[in-house]
C-alpha cells in the first residue's frame, strides 16, 4: 500500500505555500511561484510565475528583484542598497510602483532573488546583460522618481545603446 499521496496530502494541509517556498529556499533549492500582487507592475504581473534562486546577499546588485519574508509573508521587490543599524546589516527595497522605500529588512530574512519570470508560456531571463542593465538603471533611478513605472516601459523599448548611455550617467551620480 501506498502512503504517500496521504502523506502529501496531510503535509499541504498543515504547511502553506509559502512556508514549503521558504523552507525549499533556505535549502538552497530554485522555486516558481506564483506572483501576487501589482506593486512591481508592469515588470511583474499579477499573473507572472516567478523562478527565484537563493543568492547570498554580498551577491545582490542594484535592481535585483529579490524574495524576501516579513511577518510571516513573502514579498517581492526591487533591492537598491545595504544599510547597517546596531550592527546588522539590511536591505533597503522598493516597489516600483510606491513613492517611498520599504522599511528596512534583516539581511536574514532575504530569500533570493527573481531569476526568470514566466509570462504567457513565454520566459523572460532576468540574468541576461540586457535584463541586468535594465534593472540595475531601474535600481539607480527608483529613489529619485516615486513611481517607475512609466520609466521602465521605456527603458526596456529604448535601443541598448542608449540604456548603456542612460546607465553611464546614472552611474556617475
Amino acid at each position: 500500500m501506498n502512503d504517500q499521496p496521504e502523506f502529501a496530502e496531510a503535509f499541504f494541509a498543515k504547511h502553506s505555500y509559502h512556508s514549503i517556498a521558504i523552507k525549499l529556499l533556505q535549502n538552497n533549492q530554485i522555486v516558481d511561484i506564483p506572483l501576487t500582487g501589482h506593486c512591481m507592475k508592469p515588470l511583474l504581473r499579477e499573473t507572472d510565475i516567478i523562478t527565484v534562486k537563493p543568492v547570498k546577499v554580498e551577491n545582490l546588485s542594484c535592481g535585483d528583484i529579490v524574495l524576501y519574508h516579513i511577518n510571516g509573508r513573502l514579498k517581492c521587490h526591487r533591492f537598491l542598497r545595504f544599510n547597517n543599524y546596531d550592527d546588522k546589516q539590511y536591505l533597503i527595497t522598493k516597489s516600483d510602483r510606491r513613492h517611498t522605500c520599504d522599511p528596512p529588512v534583516p539581511s536574514s530574512n532575504l530569500l533570493g532573488k527573481v531569476v526568470h519570470v514566466e509570462r504567457n508560456g513565454k520566459k523572460i531571463d532576468y540574468e541576461t546583460t540586457k535584463w541586468t542593465r535594465i534593472n540595475f538603471v531601474l535600481g539607480k533611478i527608483s529613489p529619485i522618481i516615486s513611481n517607475i513605472e512609466r520609466p521602465a516601459v521605456l527603458l526596456y523599448r529604448i535601443p541598448r545603446k542608449a540604456a548603456s548611455i542612460i546607465r553611464r550617467a546614472v552611474m556617475a551620480l
